[in-house]
């Protein structure tokens, strides 16, 4: 059943019940009919999407409230939770030798399976490593890399950069090789024959989705990036013309930092957000920033 709704309820489009009476009486609070009587019911709905209650809804307040937020589906707790990890999240170095359980690393793994991706390609695989040997193979082939790398620095931050540890690969429990297939979904997939690296933007997001997931798990989880691809299909024994992404190490910790590595050995600084919002054209800033609006504007947690 539906039925027109003014403003500010456009976003409810229909409320299904157990009772006919609950409909009529939910419509009559929206449109300003019924202003005194409570309302008993067990399911409504929002958009396109019904929402389950466990309880009847006994006051006009909870009902509009909830027409008025456009059907929040998580409370206020949960809210702050999410942001609170993306807030919390770090890339970790140093690893104990502490077990992971195994239904973590499913956990992790389905929350990367759940990642957005383009055309729904999902061009991802998951290669976990479990042996000292394979580990220690990886760790010299990003040792390797790094020290060849450091000839584009001098002084301290060539320094800095001889620090970064690769050796959390050898360290923690777990790595996980993270690849991305190009030839998943065929010749022509939705979004990528325009943006062909839409298949390694879908990847990226799986990758967030395991470091949100392993922070809620209270673990830490580091991405090594500096590698040559040829030394990883090698060890790996990847077939050529599958990517691998990102080498993972996941495992507990007793050092997670407050702030990003690298910015708290001062190589480099978090920016504005305010430098990097322009409005309708490049180089424009929004009208309404003023005196660095945007930059003040507090996350729920920090």
């Amino acid at each position: 059943m539906s039925w027109p709704v003014p403003k500010p309820f456009a976003y409810f489009l229909t409320y299904r019940a157990l009772f006919p009476a609950d409909v009529s009486r939910v419509r009559s609070i929206l449109l300003g009919v019924d202003k005194k009587q409570p309302v008993s019911g067990r399911e409504y709905a929002c958009g396109l999407s019904y929402v389950p209650v466990t309880r009847p809804v006994r006051c006009e307040q909870t009902v509009l409230r909830r027409f008025v937020t456009g059907c929040n589906m998580f409370t206020e707790k949960e809210r702050e939770a999410v942001y609170k990890v993306i807030f919390k999240r770090r890339d970790i170095r140093t690893f104990l030798p502490k077990p992971v359980p195994q239904e973590k690393i499913n956990r992790i793994l389905t929350a990367a399976h759940h990642a957005p991706s383009v055309g729904f390609m999902q061009p991802w695989n998951f290669i976990i490593i479990t042996s000292d040997e394979v580990k220690k193979q990886l760790a010299w082939a990003a040792d390797k890399e790094r020290r060849a790398l450091a000839v584009h620095y001098e002084g301290e931050k060539q320094s800095q950069f001889l620090n970064i540890k690769v050796e959390g690969l050898q360290e923690a429990p777990v790595t996980i090789c993270v690849t991305c297939d190009p030839t998943r979904g065929g010749s022509h997939v939705l979004g990528r024959n325009s943006i062909p690296e839409t298949d390694i933007l879908s990847t990226a997001c799986a990758i967030q989705n395991m470091w949100l997931a392993a922070c809620a798990e209270g673990l830490g989880m580091g991405w090594v990036s500096f590698y040559k691809k040829s030394d990883i299909r090698d060890i790996l024994e990847i077939p050529p013309h599958i990517d691998p992404v990102a080498l993972i190490s996941l495992g507990y910790t007793d050092d997670y930092p407050e702030k990003p590595i690298l910015e708290l050995v001062n190589w480099e600084k978090r920016r504005p957000l305010a430098e990097l919002i322009y409005s309708n054209k490049w180089g424009k800033p929004p009208e309404d920033n003023e005196e660095g609006a945007i930059d003040k504007q507090q996350p729920l947690h920090m």
